[in-house]
């Protein structure tokens, strides 16, 4: 009985540890956004599963990428050239600056019946049964760093239809939009 114990504490201590370092880490994101001196966040996202994140300031019309290797990328929202979202390692939906925006394909893309991804303006659809990886790659007008990343979601296989696959997808559907926007009136 008493191993019993110490199972639950070090199951217990190590539950805190791992909130204490992503508490930590997203301490460090937030004050490297807020370091940039005339960028005000007016939106942002801090994955939860890796180092990568995006602050919008959309007065200044920039935009901060924070990749997994601490660094920071600034571009003005005229740089941004295109965004794919990738379920799975596979790109399922792809839009670039000076082509058409597919509104409804963008706010349904991840979520849907019967786990059903729409493929964007190709119309192609797949079945997916489980979903391991959910992100988006950002393309911008810079030689020496051509992309950023986004992780939505990376961990455990998940059903299309579960309510973690829709909380994820939501979020990174409200993220597309934004950065289509942003394509977009340019």
């Amino acid at each position: 009985m008493e191993i019993l114990y110490y199972i639950v504490g070090f199951i217990v201590l190590f539950l805190v540890l791992i909130t204490f370092l992503e508490l930590n880490k997203e301490k460090k994101i937030n004050k490297a956004f807020s370091d940039q001196e005339g960028f005000n966040v007016t939106h942002k996202f801090i994955s939860s599963f890796d180092k990568t994140a995006i602050a919008i300031d959309s007065d200044t019309k920039k935009i901060i990428f924070h990749d997994n290797k601490k660094k920071l990328t600034l571009i003005n929202f005229d740089e941004l050239i295109s965004i794919e979202t990738i379920i799975n390692d596979e790109t399922f939906h792809q839009t670039k600056r000076g082509s058409q925006i597919a509104g409804g394909a963008i706010g349904g893309l991840l979520l849907g019946p019967a786990g059903l991804l729409i493929g964007g303006l190709s119309g192609k659809k797949t079945a997916v049964k489980k979903i391991s990886k959910i992100s988006v790659r950002v393309t911008i007008s810079n030689l020496d760093k051509p992309f950023c990343d986004l992780v939505f979601y990376d961990g455990n296989p998940i059903k299309p239809d579960s309510f973690l696959h829709n909380t994820f997808s939501e979020i990174a559907d409200e993220w597309i939009g934004r950065l289509s926007v942003i394509i977009a009136n340019k």
